[in-house]
């Protein structure tokens, strides 16, 4: 989707550039338009990346699940605190 889209601003551009009638004003013009464009993409794309990189750091965080969201892997004694924590939190200090 974004190639195709890409092409047809290349290919609308291209036509633009050799059927204008060029001078100083509309060179000065179109140069501030690129420019201005290139900064706005280089932008977006920092910015992409910058988020990709905190929902990663978000995601590493919470990669180790806690015992008692994985009762297959519980033991006997996780599975006795699992069941008594909620009348007697002082237990999971004993973990």
């Amino acid at each position: 989707k974004d190639i195709v889209c890409g092409f047809f601003v290349i290919s609308y551009m291209t036509w633009i550039i050799l059927t204008t009638k060029w001078n100083m004003l509309r060179l000065c013009g179109i140069t501030l338009m690129v420019v201005l464009a290139a900064s706005f993409i280089i932008t977006w794309l920092q910015l992409i990346k910058e988020a990709e990189v905190q929902l990663t750091a978000k995601q590493m965080a919470f990669r180790k699940m806690p015992i008692h969201c994985q009762p297959d892997k519980m033991s006997m004694w996780d599975k006795v605190l699992t069941i008594f924590s909620s009348k007697y939190p002082f237990l999971f200090l004993l973990n």
